[in-house]
């Protein structure tokens, strides 16, 4: 369950263990113990539901019992979670109203420990040079954007400052002009944006882990307050966007138009804070945060506002190995035999195929796995050169012109989810390896045999 509210009042408990005769469990994802409130802090869904479900089989297994005590490192190890297994609470208190009646509900009480809060320090040299190009990037999308003025606190600045003592610390240009982009994003946009975050999540991903990370990161650099001001800042900055004129056309394209529950609403209204949230804490940050999330953080954001058919940069293009794979699978395709590709997995992925329903969710959890990075499918440099492009090229320009071809979103996209299934392929089940290859058995006989076989250079 989350709090709508956005105050971290989020929690999580299982359903099902008292038909085995066994307690339920309940998780707070902010401590309700200790020292440290975790203001700044707390278990991500995906944090809540792993915890639950390893010590729901523990508990099945009779290695767990009221008492036991244990820690768990989070963060890269930069934070500590102390757990203990409580006695029963009030069922009422603990709102666990999903649990049966009688249901006896254990809840898990748990205190943070985490590092001192350090010095304000200024940028260093590689990383202002680098906040320069986030910043100019960020600003000249802006040029032409049809949205509204955004409020001061959310303002691009003309001149870009990185003075450490700005509210959201030496960074604040940037998280700045990337809540000026939010404000001015089209319907198709937040449209993306939305999707986007529900793929990372559909794919097992987390979308508050780097929000976490970033809390984490800020506090050696004395940035923790400066989260703080962002978070509180972040509330009227998405309330503009869901009482602004975009919201309702969004929520009727992706849950249909007509009587919705409120729950729905509600639903994508988390997706677009835990988004946001994200993306502006891993920003203010980014010069500390680990990689590795700062790249989970921009993922949906710089897909959801970049070019459509193109991964938002190299760190989200999957490995040589992988991507020689794919142009090798490609490569003795025709112009329509591509188009036919396309087609396929725009049909598939709208899941109106009969026989083929799975295609379209294991499409999102792919596509998921690739909006993190590592993992995508480049248009320029790769899927542009296959050969099939020629003669229509030299039948436009003549032979021997070079000129850039645009990306064809629907085929990006399935190269996309074909790299992130060879990158992971050990996440992927047997039948969902069937599944994917299912649609396009005719055009690439040989895709089933390349999910199943070793990867190689030669593949």
């Amino acid at each position: 369950m989350f709090d709508p509210h956005g105050n971290g009042a989020d929690f999580a408990y299982t359903i099902g263990l008292h038909d085995r005769g066994l307690p339920e469990l309940h998780l707070w994802a902010r401590p309700d113990r200790g020292p440290d409130p975790g203001e700044d802090w707390m278990l991500s869904h995906h944090d809540r539901t792993e915890l639950l479900n390893e010590l729901a089989r523990r508990l099945v297994d009779g290695a767990l019992a009221v008492g036991d005590t244990w820690s768990e490192r989070f963060d890269a190890g930069v934070a500590v979670v102390d757990f203990e297994l409580c006695p029963p609470g009030d069922r009422e208190h603990l709102q666990a109203f999903g649990t049966a009646p009688g249901a006896v509900v254990l809840p898990l009480s748990w205190s943070l420990t985490r590092p001192p809060e350090g010095p304000l320090t200024p940028l260093a040299p590689a990383a202002r040079k680098q906040a320069e190009t986030d910043f100019r990037v960020a600003a000249a999308s802006l040029e032409h954007a049809p949205g509204r003025t955004a409020p001061s606190v959310w303002a691009c600045a003309e001149t870009p400052s990185f003075d450490p003592r700005q509210p959201f610390g030496p960074l604040t240009a940037v998280v700045r002009a990337r809540g000026a982009q939010l404000l001015a994003a089209s319907v198709t946009q937040l449209n993306c944006l939305l999707r986007h975050a529900a793929e990372v999540e559909m794919g097992g991903g987390s979308l508050t882990f780097p929000a976490s990370s970033a809390a984490a990161s800020a506090r050696p650099v004395g940035r923790t307050r400066a989260l703080e001001e962002l978070r509180t800042a972040a509330g009227p900055l998405l309330a503009e966007v869901t009482e602004g004129p975009c919201w309702r056309p969004v929520l009727d394209s992706l849950l249909g138009a007509g009587p919705r529950q409120p729950s729905e609403e509600a639903s994508m209204g988390r997706l677009l804070r835990d988004v946001v949230v994200a993306l502006l804490s891993a920003e203010a940050v980014a010069d500390g945060i680990p990689h590795e999330w700062l790249l989970a953080a921009r993922g949906p954001w710089l897909t959801a506002f970049g070019p459509p058919g193109e991964v938002p940069g190299d760190d989200w293009a999957a490995s040589a190995s992988v991507l020689a794979a794919v142009t090798g699978l490609l490569r003795p395709l025709d112009i329509r035999q591509l188009g036919a590709v396309a087609a396929a997995h725009r049909l598939g992925s709208a899941g109106t195929v009969i026989g083929q329903e799975a295609y379209a969710d294991l499409v999102h959890k792919l596509h998921g796995w690739a909006l993190v990075g590592f993992a995508g499918c480049p248009w320029r440099g790769t899927l542009d050169e296959l050969p099939a492009w020629s003669p229509l090229l030299e039948r436009i320009v003549g032979p021997g012109q070079r000129v850039e071809l645009a990306p064809l979103p629907e085929l990006q996209e399935w190269a996309s989810c074909l790299t992130a299934a060879l990158t992971h392929r050990a996440r992927l089940t047997a039948s969902e390896a069937t599944d994917f290859a299912r649609p396009f058995a005719d055009l690439l006989p040989g895709l089933h045999r390349l999910l199943d076989g070793p990867l190689t250079a030669a593949s």
